[in-house]
């Protein structure tokens, strides 16, 4: 769970960063500011979204302070999305060739067929 925790933190910081450079263009006077962040953690999201003291997750204190801080400001939210959904997948891991037929469809790709006719 801790490097799910760590990912979700940087998640969340790129968000914070978002925010602010849209603050600054001024961005923010015409549109909602809220930007959604999913994770396929369930574990990852309930211990941001939950404050939880204990002696095996205090090295992740500061992960789960920049997520949970940045949801109660209302600068993201946190949304779990399946794993079948999850378009990073196709970047992070080897697939197999149905998920990796649905995680093109996720991305509005087609396989190219090389060498057949």
């Amino acid at each position: 769970m801790a490097a799910e925790c760590m990912a979700l933190a940087s998640a969340v910081k790129e968000a914070r960063w978002l925010s602010m450079m849209y603050e600054e263009l001024g961005l923010n006077e015409c549109m909602e500011l809220l930007i959604s962040v999913f994770c396929d953690s369930q574990a990852a999201i309930k211990f941001a979204s939950n404050r939880v003291d204990r002696s095996r997750t205090r090295h992740i204190d500061i992960a789960h302070h920049v997520a949970r801080e940045a949801v109660q400001s209302g600068i993201t939210t946190l949304t779990h999305v399946h794993s079948n959904e999850n378009v990073a997948d196709i970047l992070t891991k080897g697939l197999r060739s149905a998920a990796q037929q649905n995680a093109l469809k996720l991305f509005n790709m087609k396989s190219q067929e090389i060498g057949r006719e």
